[in-house]
């Protein structure tokens, strides 16, 4: 897998965005996506976001791409002013959550491709290159968490238990993540990825259906959110059952997970996953 550095010493690029349109593709919470001439997009990260952030990104992309998955071709690493970005191949298409997100049909098989993909994604083993082990992310995450003592300390003890292992993990799966292609699904936002068990990275991707980006009206009427946990299970089946996977194994990473993600951030339901988390300390899982 090729390294970032290699190819992209540091240096201010700001000609980057003097080619660019100007047209904004999409803005998230850590970078802004600009389209450039000749097909493809730079993905410039906010001014607190570090040079790591965009070479993890890159590697992950890389090593995604050298399982055959669709995925944007990583060009090159840059940096405009303050900020970092990431040149890439323009992917032309819808994100799925938007196109299925009225639709419980299309919600339903959107979630089946979702797993598919994932369950594609960790069939095959890749060399660990620029991407840091999920272990070590995850037991960082912890030490920072504000999921409650109790729960930091639950956390940490289950991490103690587990092995790390060699599939590549996205680390931010989710159907908001994912853009219907011409050329098939294809997956965005590697800025996450990993080195590590794909047990991890499913139940990532369960707690993000079941607790993530609520909506007010989520928030307010509880028998609304029901449908978050229906489809967060349905998922996880079809997880399972693709993968070969048991579910016992993916439930066992829940609880760091869950805490790792407490980072006292607005984008998750928060006393939700709370309830989850301080409901699996007590039961020791």
């Amino acid at each position: 897998m090729s390294s970032p550095n290699d190819r992209n010493p540091p240096g201010d690029d700001a000609a980057t965005l003097s080619e660019a349109g100007r047209e904004i593709v999409g803005t998230g919470e850590s970078a802004t996506v600009l389209r450039l001439r000749r097909g493809a997009v730079v993905k410039l990260f906010f001014a607190h976001v570090e040079r790591h952030t965009a070479e993890r990104e890159f590697a992950g992309s890389a090593a995604a791409r050298s399982l055959g998955l669709c995925v944007a071709r990583p060009i090159k690493i840059v940096r405009v002013g303050n900020r970092h970005g990431l040149i890439m191949d323009h992917l032309v298409g819808a994100v799925v959550l938007r196109k299925v997100a009225k639709s419980p049909v299309g919600m339903t098989l959107a979630l089946f491709k979702l797993a598919l993909w994932q369950s594609r994604m960790h069939r095959t083993s890749v060399v660990a290159g620029a991407l840091p082990p999920t272990g070590v992310v995850l037991a960082q995450r912890i030490a920072t968490s504000v999921a409650g003592a109790r729960g930091i300390a639950a956390a940490r003890a289950m991490l103690t238990g587990t092995t790390d292992d060699d599939r590549l993990c996205h680390g931010d799966l989710h159907l908001g993540n994912m853009i219907d292609t011409p050329a098939g699904l294809a997956t965005i936002d590697w800025a996450k990825a990993t080195i590590g068990p794909p047990e991890a990275d499913a139940a990532r991707s369960e707690l993000l259906i079941r607790y993530g980006k609520y909506g007010r009206f989520m928030r307010r009427v509880p028998p609304v959110r029901i449908m978050r946990h229906v489809s967060a299970e349905w998922y996880l089946a079809c997880y399972c059952l693709m993968s070969g996977r048991r579910r016992a194994d993916v439930m066992r990473w829940r609880l760091p997970v869950a805490v790792g993600w407490m980072q006292g951030q607005g984008t998750m339901f928060v006393p939700g996953l709370q309830r989850a988390i301080d409901r699996m300390a007590r039961r020791g899982r």
